[in-house]
């Protein structure tokens, strides 16, 4: 039986849903973790904010991955980040505050929403987040470094492209960009993905088998990086399409069952 000393798992849509509720399933799978001492961390989009409550939840012996593989915490500190300079950015922040977009951007640990809309309102009534607000003037804007900026516009599609449209050229190949949908993207430095956040990882705990479980496309990379790379039954096809085992459960009930599988094949038979 091949010995994995690294299991690292997305967060949104393969351990919480869109309601982001922790069940018996997700109690299950920490007990499961514990009792048999499985390497088991986080690799996300979050930042350190909405890392937190999973953090506390699973606690995790390892660092956490955050910021889409650009940072990595580790109890309450930030271990490594692949920042970039904001200054080059601000046109494109003026466009999105001009057309009411949601702006959150991260530094160090911290999360900050450039202005206040519905959207974000929603989000701090609905689940705590973003509630700090930073308007940084640009004299403010052009002396951060940041981790990671998230822009959307949940109601008019297409605002996103303008957004993106006023990044200056010559800046656009230090930065990675991810489109989710025709409403949002996320911005971290071109070294930061899921992938390089593995790989980081693995050579940091001097890991030999890597798992990495995911759902969604910006995971390809991520599952291709592992050892071995499992898609839960709700992924995206063409994430299923690259993975080496697509789960029969979807969510954090398939990565309970694939891990039981992997790691205590006796119960189960």
């Amino acid at each position: 039986m091949v010995k994995y000393d690294l299991v690292a798992c997305d967060i949104d849509g393969t351990l919480l849903g869109r309601e982001e509720k922790l069940t018996d399933i997700h109690q299950q799978l920490k007990c499961f973790i514990k009792e048999n001492k499985i390497p088991f961390t986080l690799v996300s989009g979050r930042s350190w904010p909405g890392l937190q409550k999973l953090i506390d939840f699973f606690e995790p012996e390892l660092p956490v991955i955050g910021n889409n593989g650009g940072t990595a915490y580790y109890k309450g500190n930030v271990i490594w980040t692949y920042a970039f300079n904001a200054k080059p950015l601000w046109p494109a922040i003026c466009e999105a505050a001009k057309r009411n977009m949601a702006i959150v951007y991260t530094v160090g640990m911290n999360e900050y929403a450039y202005l206040r809309n519905d959207y974000l309102q929603n989000q701090i009534e609905k689940f705590g987040r973003y509630d700090k607000v930073w308007t940084a003037n640009e004299t403010e804007w052009s002396n951060l470094s940041l981790d990671k900026i998230m822009i959307i516009d949940p109601a008019k599609p297409g605002h996103i492209d303008a957004v993106l449209a006023a990044i200056p050229a010559d800046f656009k190949p230090e930065l990675n960009v991810i489109r989710y949908n025709d409403r949002s993207a996320d911005i971290t430095a071109a070294k930061a993905d899921k992938a390089r956040g593995l790989k980081d990882l693995k050579t940091y705990l001097h890991a030999k088998k890597t798992i990495a479980c995911g759902d969604d496309l910006n995971d390809i990379a991520f599952l291709q990086a592992a050892d071995l790379g499992i898609a839960v039954a709700n992924a995206h096809k063409e994430l299923c399409a690259v993975a080496d085992i697509v789960t029969e459960k979807a969510g954090a009930e398939g990565v309970l069952d694939c891990l039981r599988h992997i790691f205590k094949p006796n119960i189960l038979s």
